[in-house]
Parts: C-alpha cells; sequence; structure tokens
C-alpha cells in the first residue's frame, strides 16, 4: 500500500514563488487525515453540521500534506499557532527555510498559498449577496464604489463585486490584521490588461514593499485572489496546482 504522505509529489519553492493549490473537499478524501492532532479534531467536532466538520477535517489534512510536500517532514509533525489577529501559522518543527501558508474555502472548494515570501494572502469567494450594491456602499473605497458603479447590470455587476471583495480579503489575510485595517481605507482595482492594483491604502501597515495581485476565475462566479508583498523589484513566480 503506498504511503499517503506522497500522494502530494515533493515541491520545490523558490524565494519568489508562490504556490496556489485548490481542491474539492471530496478529493481530499484520498489523504490521510488520521495526520491531524487531536486539538484540531476536538475543533472539527464543535461544528454541527456535517458539511462543516468535513469542510474543517479536510482543510486540515490538506495543509499538512501540502508543507510535508515541501519540506519533508511527515504530516503529522506540523504544530501551528495564531498571531494576535487569529492567522495560523507554523509553529514547529523548526525549517532551515521560512514556509508561509494562507488558506480560505467556498462550501466546497478549498483553496492554499504557499511562499517563501511572509505576507501573503488568499481568498476563495462564490456566493454574492442579493444587496451587494448595498454592501460595496458600506465596505467598499469611493474608488471601488465608483468602478462598481460603472456596470449598471446587476450580473455583471456581481461579478465586479466578487473580484473586489476577493481581492480585499486577500490583502487584509496577507497584512495579517484581519478587520483592523479597515476596509474602507484601500483601494485594490482590477486592471483591463494587467494585474489588479492596490491605488491607494490611508492606514498603510507596511512600508517599503511592493503589493502584487492576481485574480483568478475557476469557475462562473467563484474567483480566487492572491496578495503578495515583495521587499525587491521584480513580480512573483505565481503557480496554480490543482489536487484531485
Amino acid at each position: 500500500m503506498s504511503d499517503p504522505s506522497l500522494l502530494i509529489k515533493t515541491q520545490t519553492l523558490n524565494a519568489t514563488d508562490v504556490h496556489i493549490w485548490y481542491a474539492d473537499v471530496k478529493d481530499i478524501g484520498s489523504l490521510d487525515a488520521s495526520v491531524i492532532s487531536d486539538e484540531e479534531c476536538e475543533r472539527v467536532s464543535r461544528f454541527v453540521f456535517p458539511a462543516d466538520r468535513a469542510r474543517a477535517k479536510a482543510t486540515r489534512t490538506f495543509i499538512r500534506h501540502l508543507l510535508s510536500a515541501y519540506a519533508g517532514y511527515s504530516p503529522n509533525r506540523w504544530q501551528f499557532g495564531e498571531n494576535e489577529h487569529g492567522r495560523p501559522r507554523i509553529s514547529g518543527p523548526k525549517l532551515t527555510q521560512e514556509l508561509h501558508f494562507n488558506l480560505s474555502h467556498t462550501n466546497e472548494t478549498i483553496v492554499c498559498a504557499i511562499a517563501r515570501l511572509p505576507l501573503v494572502g488568499i481568498d476563495i469567494e462564490s456566493r454574492v449577496p442579493n444587496d451587494f450594491r448595498q454592501i460595496a456602499q458600506r465596505f467598499f473605497s469611493l474608488k471601488e464604489q465608483q468602478w462598481l458603479a460603472r456596470e449598471p447590470d446587476d450580473e455583471r455587476g456581481s461579478l465586479r463585486f466578487l473580484a473586489l471583495w476577493t481581492l480585499k480579503e486577500a490583502y487584509i489575510k496577507a497584512l495579517g490584521i484581519g478587520l483592523s485595517h479597515p476596509l474602507q481605507d484601500f483601494s485594490i482595482l482590477p486592471q483591463p490588461s494587467e494585474d489588479p492594483r492596490l491605488i491607494e491604502d490611508l492606514n498603510a501597515q507596511t512600508n517599503n514593499v511592493c503589493w502584487h495581485f492576481r485574480l483568478f476565475n475557476m469557475r462562473p462566479k467563484m474567483p480566487i485572489a492572491l496578495a503578495v508583498a515583495f521587499e525587491q523589484a521584480g513580480k512573483p513566480n505565481v503557480i496554480l496546482n490543482q489536487y484531485c
């Protein structure tokens, strides 16, 4: 019988690489879930609905196997902590080269970004609320509201809303400070023929870094947004992988 930890083959991650992995919850069932810790099992058991428990268990299984593909440790050896804002991070074992990750999910899909760069965030969304224009007025910057308003058709406007929401979520997740950074204080806008750009941040938390964004539309109304910061010139080498 093959070793379940080898179902994700060994990966090489250079200093400027960002690897994005996505998978359906049902496909992660091929990975050995016994690697998650007792504490994680207890957290999973707190979810009331079976679908939520299955997704939580799959997420924890997935990240352990992914990290092992990059660092060579057994999946059950990983230890995790959180920063003061609740962002998950690796707390053990000690690595010769730093690894950073960020996770997001919809009901059925899990996405993970892995990088050597500490400021990395990922988000995936699939649900557009009926009152998305009112939500935009509350949470988007003026520039973002204006960009959204240029599309009066609600069907196409909902796609613009999803793009902005995932970009903003990815950015604050990369910063690692959650909603303590007001969503109205910064603007990230998609561009006609290039990657999205950070137009302004009135409450900048980082200096001397260059932000890069990527936006992928994996399925209709299911965008994935990546935010990553460099301390030097250049662009990240983003590689998109599907686990199935």
